[in-house]
């Protein structure tokens, strides 16, 4: 459908329309990186005697995601185990104040091609961000990647996402996160915002291709009026406005319901 002159619209109003924005969703702890706090967090939960069950509920992790981590705290000298008896094993080792877990983390997560991030690397990481130090020159200090480092920096809550870190900190000319910066620039450029409404009465299938989500929104509010005690019926129609550009697969989205006049 051509758009139709921009007009002076009313917007929908006094109608619960459920939105729900799809790039927002809300990441609990079970899909995030382990942290030194959280690390240290199962360590003295495990000395304290706590379960799997009570640790998995304080940490925000299944199970099983416990037993894994607890794993690989188990120092390589000592008897290699899973599941449960990685549990064991490691509780029975903190009994010694001096039980050497974070060097074992460390050792772990070098064989997975992680590093481990101690409270001191923590408090680097937070001053250098202060400091906005640029992000080639930290990954050369920390010996990792651009992507891991940036990761490592979400996690702390020092950036929302990538575009944010790189705005701040830069990258290195040619590398992964370089053209990920790029890719992102030709998307943002080559964006348009496609609004579908289905239900409409007299059209019952809508599909409209805009420049901004702004536009999409206003021609959705034009056609989506609430019905009102004069109609003569009404019915319930969804819509949907989505982010798309070429190449790129998804992108946001916010859709909804509304009650409209027959």
């Amino acid at each position: 459908m051509v758009r139709r002159p921009s007009v002076v619209s009313p917007t929908v109003i006094g109608v619960e329309t459920e939105e729900s924005n799809h790039t927002a969703v809300a990441h609990r702890h079970r899909n995030a990186d382990w942290t030194n706090a959280h690390n240290q967090q199962l360590v003295d939960g495990l000395r304290a005697g706590l379960t799997v069950d009570q640790l998995a509920a304080d940490l925000d992790r299944t199970p099983g995601a416990i037993r894994s981590r607890a794993k690989l705290l188990v120092p390589p000298d000592a008897p290699r185990a899973r599941g449960q008896y990685a549990i064991d094993v490691l509780r029975e080792l903190l009994d010694d104040p001096d039980c050497p877990w974070e060097s074992a983390l460390a050792e772990s997560l070098k064989d997975f091609g992680r590093r481990y991030w101690s409270a001191a690397d923590t408090e680097r990481l937070r001053s250098a961000w202060d400091a906005a130090v640029p992000l080639p020159e930290l990954a050369e200090e920390f010996d990792v990647d651009e992507p891991q480092l940036i990761r490592q920096l979400m996690s702390l809550g020092l950036g929302r996402n990538r575009t944010e870190i790189v705005d701040r900190l830069g990258c290195a000319p040619g590398g992964q996160v370089d053209l990920w910066r790029r890719l992102t620039a030709d998307r943002a450029a080559a964006e348009v915002w496609v609004l579908t409404i289905h239900g409409l009465p007299a059209e019952p299938a809508h599909v409209s291709v805009h420049p901004s989500a702004e536009d999409a929104a206003s021609l959705r509010d034009e056609l989506l009026v609430p019905a009102t005690t004069t109609g003569t019926g009404a019915a319930s129609v969804w819509w949907c406005i989505a982010s798309r550009s070429p190449g790129f697969v998804g992108g946001e989205t916010t859709s909804g319901r509304v009650t409209v006049s027959t």
